[in-house]
């Protein structure tokens, strides 16, 4: 179970830290608030039990377990908070009173009979706590259980794909308590009543269904913004590689046409001009300009922008008709900027597109552009690859 605990608590307070953060940059986010206030619950949960020697045997009721009692009894609400927190919050709709009245009535059971069984008088240890059991895991087992109803037929159906995933998930997990819990109702009334008593061995182990049903409520909590972290990882990933790609064609491009340079890179201070490279005319770029998602992909599309400008520069040297096999465009490019670096003159003034796909959108436009200018550092001369 230490390792549970463990991993439950690294879950727990880094959500809390990311989706903290989040909330600092944008307090008017409910939804972004909704699970923060989840974390937050099961942090604070985690805390009270592990202070409170959860992890340990059930001890009797007396004046030096009061702090261990005291997280059974707050933990059931804590949960409660924190699940209605976030379907209250995430739906972003306005609670009934019939749903008020309804909860209200289940804390109020809930507290009634914890403070029933803490008051009543001691019996034979360890019988006389079974009824705080009792109370705290058919609530939560019963709590749970609607959990994972609405989790499944209300939200997650209706959600984007990403969030529904991340609904579903939590919903196994909330399945899992809601199971133990009710499993543990079971068992306890059983043993209460001396007619069977559950082996150690497997008291264990349905005792840590309901942890590890906590990690998969809370995985689900965090997968949305995981799987979207994820996906800009992919794209800064993709972007980076397409820059470097695209460096062969540019460099030839940007020593015919150094004017065509954007000067202007995301957080970057301007370079000395000088007349020794031909892009002198940019600006320096900053090391976190070319490591950060957004500047990745600022200079990609930028890159991509001098390079079409200066094809349609470059196209009147290349004459009618120019090819569209990458290869042999970039050979013709490669002569048209040769001749026009000796000062001759165009064949016409007609502007021809360069490496423009048929059909597709700006990714298919990207792949034609990554083509040619792979096939331009094949088709470089030794000295210069």
């Amino acid at each position: 179970m230490t390792v549970v605990f463990t991993v439950q608590f690294i879950l727990l307070a880094g959500g809390l830290l990311w989706k903290g953060s989040q909330v600092a940059r944008r307090p008017r986010d409910l939804p972004l608030w909704a699970v923060v206030g989840t974390l937050a619950a099961g942090l604070i949960g985690w805390f009270i039990t592990t202070y409170a020697g959860g992890r340990t045997s059930q001890p009797s009721i007396t004046p030096s377990t009061q702090m261990f009692w005291l997280g059974r009894v707050f933990n059931p609400f804590l949960m409660v908070f924190g699940i209605a927190v976030f379907y209250i919050l995430a739906s972003n709709t306005r609670v009934k009173p019939r749903l008020l009245t309804h909860t209200a009535f289940l804390l109020a059971a809930l507290t009634l009979g914890t403070v029933l069984a803490l008051t009543a008088p001691p019996g034979p240890a360890p019988n006389h706590t079974y009824p705080i059991y009792l109370t705290s895991f058919t609530y939560a087992g019963t709590t749970m259980f609607v959990v994972v109803v609405m989790l499944t037929r209300r939200y997650a159906q209706a959600a984007a794909p990403r969030l529904r995933h991340g609904l579903y998930i939590a919903g196994i997990g909330a399945g899992l308590i809601s199971a133990a819990c009710l499993v543990q109702v079971v068992l306890f009334l059983l043993r209460w009543l001396k007619v069977f008593t559950l082996p150690a061995s497997a008291s264990g182990v349905l005792g840590l269904l309901p942890l590890i049903g906590g990690l998969i409520f809370v995985i689900g909590l965090l997968y949305p913004a995981t799987m979207m972290r994820a996906a800009a990882v992919r794209a800064w990933y993709q972007h980076g590689r397409d820059y470097r790609r695209l460096a062969p064609l540019s460099d030839a491009l940007y020593a015919a046409y150094p004017e065509l340079a954007l000067s202007r890179v995301p957080s970057a201070a301007p370079a000395p001009q000088t007349d020794e490279t031909p892009s002198a005319h940019r600006v320096a770029d900053t090391g976190w300009s070319r490591v950060s998602p957004f500047g990745i992909n600022r200079r990609r599309y930028r890159r991509i922008i001098e390079i079409r400008d200066a094809l349609v520069k470059i196209s009147p040297y290349l004459g009618d008709n120019p090819p569209t096999d990458p290869t042999a465009l970039a050979e013709r490019l490669r002569d048209a900027l040769a001749r026009r670096s000796r000062g001759e003159e165009p064949h016409n003034e007609t502007v021809s597109p360069l490496a423009l796909p048929d059909q597709g959108g700006t990714r298919a436009e990207v792949d034609a552009l990554l083509a040619l200018s792979d096939a331009m550092a094949r088709t470089a001369p030794k000295g210069d690859r």
